[in-house]
């Protein structure tokens, strides 16, 4: 287990983690690492909001390249990745670099179907990989806890994993308060429907 693995399992096991939470605690693990890989460097679209279409086009062009591609190469490319592709690949378990193949058959049933059609259009690109990294610290709070999010809750988990993760914003606007906000607010809405 590296240092920022067992780091990130602290800081949510001082959650009041359901019973049954082991391997829920697990996967939202394996997410985090996966949609926040602080130690590589990513492109400027990785961690963008994209829309269901540009997704589904990034995981059809990696099933195509990922036997062809060297682990360094693939890796790049994964990294590079708009935020719904990474986490669909996430969500199928596809969290380690173990090869061309492993990365082809994750990209063949990954999920892109929640994605909304226009998610990301006319966005500030600026705090992205924030934005994403703190909607996911939400669906795992919900998950871990079976409690609704609440924002000062939130907001100390997601203070923790942004410092083990080297994430830093620098102003007001770009707060860890106005991020964990808007991640509430979406996540709320999507469980209202």
């Amino acid at each position: 287990m590296t240092d920022r693995r067992a780091a990130l399992e602290a800081a949510l096991k001082r959650l009041p983690v359901l019973p049954d939470g082991e391997a829920k605690l697990q996967r939202a693990l394996d997410r985090l690492e996966t949609l926040a890989d602080a130690d590589q460097p990513i492109s400027d679209i990785a961690f963008r909001l994209t829309g269901k279409a540009a997704a589904k086009r990034e995981l059809k062009t990696l099933v195509r390249d990922a036997r062809t591609l060297d682990a360094e190469a693939l890796g790049l490319r994964i990294r590079s990745m708009h935020a719904p592709a990474i986490k669909a690949l996430a969500d199928v378990g596809f969290t380690r670099m173990p090869g061309g193949r492993a990365a082809a058959a994750a990209a063949a049933v990954a999920d892109v179907g929640s994605v909304p059609t226009n998610a990301g259009r006319g966005r500030s690109q600026a705090r992205n990989r924030a934005n994403v990294v703190a909607a996911q610290l939400v669906i795992d709070f919900a998950t871990l806890t079976g409690i609704r999010p609440t924002q000062k809750p939130v907001q100390g988990l997601t203070d923790r994993v942004f410092a083990i993760l080297g994430i830093e914003l620098r102003d007001k606007a770009n707060s860890t308060e106005s991020i964990v906000r808007e991640a509430i607010k979406a996540w709320s809405a999507r469980e209202k429907l």
